[in-house]
């Protein structure tokens, strides 16, 4: 809490005045759909997905049904129900046949209801008589004449399941949501194969009952509205899913930013650099009169900048021992910078940018990124002529460099 506190002073546009989460959880664009373990899809994503789903459940509907259903067949239906129910994956794919009731009250709506085997509870979800085709209740009752022959050979297991097939081999199966199916020729799950066959965006199942319950809450309804929503029995769940299992990484993201911010402020020592060759620099860095002498004898030399006092290192544990640290001279104090440095400076921020196209978003913003740009900065303090003259040196320079960093990107 500390850290996004002292962040925000630095960074104000990016943390909200309580320092947690943002009231929109989608506020911020780059939080939302982009990571490969993000627990929820984009509103755009989403909506897409679920567009998509009723599009070939409405196509589908619309013929008189022929030939038994083969696995591949139903994952449309799946998925549409699985939304529509908001419900979850293994209870939607076990879904019973005799799903769909008449509402005991309501005469003009009907109920389909499922079970959680794990917890043993009955969910339902209303469906008006008179709602636009394709409806949760349409679709379940084109599946229920579709494998209705299936049913009746099918093993008692699974006699009562709503989502059967025709196997390859000749036999009635139960669709899993998890169960392998292939994907030009490798095995794969139904939710890739389904966004891969029908060009949607990629999805996990459970995304999709994470991102309609994140939706729902950032719409401004409240965490009791989002309860019933999932219909779960406890509101400490449904505080799991919007704390735990989405706010968690948007609070992450920020936290790793304000660590970002932090580091960017703090390791910003003052360092000297001067627009003039070593001879002329030395008589002005604030250092000792010995070394001085050192400096101009070349002693604290150390290829990118030169070294006020080695023996006087932030980074070592301890006073008086020399400073084996040579890669965070951009963050000491001791670090000065005259023209003779310059071809150096130049190079290693080529050779850096270089590897950028090689490198992802995580490793580069870990620590090159802010490299470069202390790089850049302390380039931009020499004079348009002194830059000019050292990008001539720079070529040989980079050889240097690649040679310091050889095998690797030294984080600094």
């Amino acid at each position: 809490m500390l850290l996004i506190r002292n962040a925000a002073q630095i960074h104000p546009q990016m943390f909200s005045s309580e320092m947690l989460i943002p009231t929109n959880p989608f506020s911020h664009k780059k939080l939302v759909g982009q990571k490969r373990n993000q627990r929820t899809l984009s509103e755009a994503d989403f909506n897409e997905i679920k567009s998509r789903t009723r599009q070939l459940v409405a196509e589908r509907i619309s013929t008189t049904p022929k030939s038994h259903p083969q696995r591949d067949d139903l994952w449309a239906f799946y998925f549409y129900i699985l939304i529509e129910t908001v419900g979850n994956a293994v209870p939607i794919a076990e879904i019973s046949r005799k799903c769909i009731q008449q509402h005991s009250v309501e005469q003009d709506y009907l109920i389909v209801t499922w079970t959680k085997r794990r917890s043993k509870s009955v969910h339902y979800q209303m469906v008006r008589k008179e709602e636009e085709s394709p409806n949760l209740a349409t679709a379940i009752d084109y599946l229920i004449r579709w494998t209705e022959p299936l049913a009746r050979r099918a093993h008692q297991a699974i006699q009562d399941r709503l989502f059967l097939y025709e196997s390859k081999r000749g036999g009635v199966r139960a669709i899993r949501f998890d169960m392998a199916v292939h994907l030009n020729g490798k095995s794969s799950h139904p939710n890739q194969w389904f966004s891969s066959t029908y060009r949607t965006p990629p999805f996990r199942v459970r995304q999709l009952r994470e991102t309609q319950a994140l939706l729902h809450y950032s719409a401004g309804k409240s965490i009791l509205d989002v309860r019933d929503m999932l219909q779960h029995g406890s509101l400490d769940s449904t505080k799991f899913y919007l704390t735990t299992r989405t706010a968690k990484i948007e609070r992450d993201t920020r936290v790793s930013t304000a660590q970002k911010e932090i580091y960017r402020a703090l390791s910003t020592p003052p360092q000297e650099v001067y627009d003039l060759p070593i001879k002329q620099a030395a008589r002005r860095l604030k250092t000792s009169q010995e070394a001085k002498l050192r400096i101009l004898s070349g002693e604290q030399e150390v290829g990118l900048n030169g070294c006020k006092n080695p023996w006087d290192s932030p980074f070592m544990n301890k006073k008086g021992k020399l400073c084996t640290y040579h890669s965070a001279c951009l963050y000491c104090q001791n670090a000065f910078f005259v023209k003779e440095h310059l071809p150096v400076l130049i190079a290693e921020r080529r050779v850096l940018l270089k590897k950028r196209a090689s490198m992802s978003e995580v490793d580069w913003a870990a620590g090159p990124e802010i490299t470069v740009e202390k790089l850049t900065s302390k380039i931009a303090q020499f004079s348009k002529n002194s830059i000019e003259e050292a990008e001539k040196d720079a070529d040989a320079a980079e050889t240097l460099v690649l040679a310091k960093l050889k095998g690797h990107i030294i984080n600094h």
